[in-house]
């Protein structure tokens, strides 16, 4: 499969249509530091899979593998998640440039503008290509082959039209780029702006009001607390009728099967001292406990891997974020037996994730608010609450902003690129509690705020589409002669790349030649003395 980054087979004149092959390194010299200062060499990138832009530190913060690049290289990242990330190498330093071999290298050419390739190899086109070539584990673990490239070609104009394109690219992109900061900020605010409406939730300062105009409904921390183990102890009671009935039900049916198990006597609360816990300062009505103690299930999924098209619906991880449960991010397992009946999940339920790549989905909770079966994996811990008095709704947003949500951070192991959180470490999440009444007020008054914080960042993620899209319509024009018009006393592409083939070919002969006579005379410098023998006279 090729991919021509061209609309139809009409050229502008001038143009000329050739492989990246042309122009990518395929032959990247290897940097292996010998001593000390060769390791402390400046570099010119980071690891294709580091954010922001590349920084000069020394070569040996970025393991092994290194190649040598020059001023004027564009380097394009091979690894996913950010297949087609470009730089072209800058003149900063006298040192010698080292980059990680997790970039692919395309030298510097004389047929070719280095920003002019940069913006090419940036299209969706090219990137969209390379996601669909990639290979490898799966994630973040994909890649390319360099060779991927020389399934590419391009359209490639006069040098001097790539010049005019390239000032026309970054005019236009200079208005969009700042149109795109002023959007990008606005998200930024709106995400802090968020992050602190949910920690002033969880300190009862959003309720304050409340509590002024309702001291009737404002319950002290010791009823609070008392209400709490009078509720949990009924639940186990009728756990416990439940069970005895469920087992009378297995002995009448020939005990087939597994006994039921008995369920467990609820551990006793013990609340969170705030100042052995360094726990921000609440009402006095206000209670703090591990959240663990209000549960009454907590654990893992399925670790069956989902297959096939049909069966029940089991969740993937990915379904999980921070107080949003996407339904249609499922795949299907075979429960043909019902032998994971015992895993779907109830209304009401607060799902975990376990495992991510990312620390930032890791510990994060959203609540499970549809009636449908589903079950979900073993990435995921499932939690089930025991009292009625305490809303889902208050602590899915409760274990995901403010003390609770760092405090969980903290327990955040990373090993072999995953991040997880065990449910240990879920039950031991410091969790605020206030009356029935209160969490419902401010449960109002949250939801209200928060879903003009969403409406706002859906309008500037719209946007956000729109200035990309922009972008890449004009990259599209630029590379198909219509973003501007073309010079017919400039050389055709076609004279000078075969001109600049001629040139290297020559210089290749010639270098050729020369090693050959070099031989010669190192042949002669070997045998100076010796002369060919006479023939014998007949």
């Amino acid at each position: 499969m090729q991919l021509v980054l061209t609309d139809d087979n009409k050229l502008p004149e001038g143009w000329l249509l050739t492989g990246l092959s042309e122009f990518r390194n395929s032959k990247s010299e290897s940097f292996n530091p010998k001593n000390e200062a060769e390791r402390e060499l400046e570099l010119y990138s980071v690891p294709s899979h580091a954010t922001g832009k590349p920084e000069s530190i020394p070569c040996s913060e970025i393991g092994s593998n290194k190649q040598y690049v020059a001023t004027g290289d564009v380097l394009i990242s091979k690894i996913n998640p950010r297949l087609n990330r470009t730089w072209v190498v800058g003149d900063f330093t006298v040192n010698d440039k080292i980059a990680s071999t997790e970039w692919i290298v395309f030298k510097k050419h004389p047929a070719v503008s280095s920003t002019f390739l940069k913006y090419l190899l940036e299209s969706y086109r090219v990137r969209d290509f390379l996601a669909h070539n990639a290979s490898g584990v799966g994630g973040s673990l994909t890649r390319v082959k360099p060779n991927i490239f020389d399934r590419i070609q391009i359209a490639l104009p006069p040098a001097n039209e790539q010049t005019r394109i390239v000032e026309k690219i970054e005019e236009l992109f200079s208005e969009l780029d700042k149109g795109m900061e002023s959007l990008k900020t606005a998200q930024q605010q709106l995400k802090v702006y968020r992050q602190a409406l949910l920690k002033q939730a969880f300190e009862g300062k959003l309720t304050e009001q409340w509590r002024a105009d309702n001291p009737d409904k404002v319950e002290s921390a010791e009823k609070l607390l008392d209400r709490i183990k009078t509720e949990r102890e009924a639940r186990y009671q009728q756990q416990l009728e439940e069970w005895k009935q469920a087992v009378k039900e297995w002995e009448a049916a020939g005990k087939e099967g597994k006994k039921p198990a008995k369920p467990k006597k609820p551990k006793s609360i013990d609340l969170l001292k705030p100042e052995e816990h360094n726990l921000p300062s609440t009402p006095d009505s206000w209670i703090w406990v591990n959240y663990g103690m209000l549960c009454e299930l907590v654990r893992n999924g399925i670790s069956k891997k989902p297959v096939g098209e049909i069966g029940d619906k089991i969740f993937r991880i990915s379904a999980v974020r921070p107080m949003f449960f996407d339904m249609e991010d499922y795949r299907y397992i075979q429960n043909t037996k019902g032998e994971y009946n015992s895993y779907y999940l109830q209304k009401g339920d607060i799902l975990f994730t376990r495992y991510n790549g990312s620390r930032r989905y890791v510990g994060v909770g959203a609540e499970y608010k549809s009636n449908e079966k589903r079950l979900y994996p073993d990435k995921l811990i499932q939690t089930r609450i025991a009292n009625t008095s305490i809303s889902p709704s208050f602590m899915e947003k409760a274990v995901n902003s403010g003390f609770s949500r760092k405090a969980l951070e903290k327990q955040i192991r990373t090993t072999a690129g995953q991040s997880g959180v065990s449910g240990e470490d879920i039950k031991n999440i410091p969790v605020p509690l206030c009356s029935h009444e209160e969490q419902q007020a401010l449960i109002v008054l949250l939801d209200g705020q928060l879903s003009v914080i969403d409406s706002m960042e859906k309008d500037v993620s719209i946007h956000i589409q729109k200035a990309e899209a922009l972008r890449q319509s004009i990259l599209k024009k630029a590379f198909s002669g219509q973003l501007v018009s073309q010079n017919p006393d400039d050389e055709p592409a076609s004279e000078l790349l075969g001109r600049i083939r001629q040139e290297r070919e020559a210089a290749e002969q010639a270098a050729k030649e020369a090693k050959k006579a070099a031989k010669k005379t190192t042949r002669k410098q070997s045998h100076p003395g010796s002369k060919k023998p006479k023939a014998s006279a007949a």
